[in-house]
């Protein structure tokens, strides 16, 4: 079943547990459509729990990582990405941080507010 943003919120206007993102992430995964539960993990220039997470076996959940905006190291790249493949039950990886190597690794789905280039 595919939903896009209006349609949910046509549909729930009136429930207050739903909340639309701001359309300020860049995409660069291979899936643009995707629906889980939500996992929200707060970090600051360090991601050995994002490894740590990410090792775990899921089913079709969404990891926002709150990396609190900064620019100054990446919290995902090429590592982490081969994880979060070979685990492969997460439907989305959403971050607010910096991430790196996105053209040369096949990410499921993805999506940052910044990336740094190598």
């Amino acid at each position: 079943m595919i939903f896009t943003t209006a349609d949910l919120c046509d549909k729930l206007a009136f429930d207050t547990d739903v909340q639309i993102a701001e359309p300020i992430f860049r995409s660069f995964g291979s899936k643009h459509s995707f629906s889980g539960k939500i996992s929200t993990v707060k970090v600051f220039e360090d991601n050995v729990l994002i490894h740590t997470l990410l090792e775990q076996k899921v089913s079709q959940r969404v990891l926002v990582i709150d990396g609190g905006g900064s620019h100054r190291c990446a919290l995902l790249g090429g590592n982490l990405a081969k994880i979060a493949l070979q685990t492969a039950g997460r439907a989305s990886l959403f971050t607010d941080a910096s991430v790196t190597q996105t053209k040369s690794t096949s990410y499921p789905s993805a999506y940052a507010h910044y990336t740094l280039t190598r």
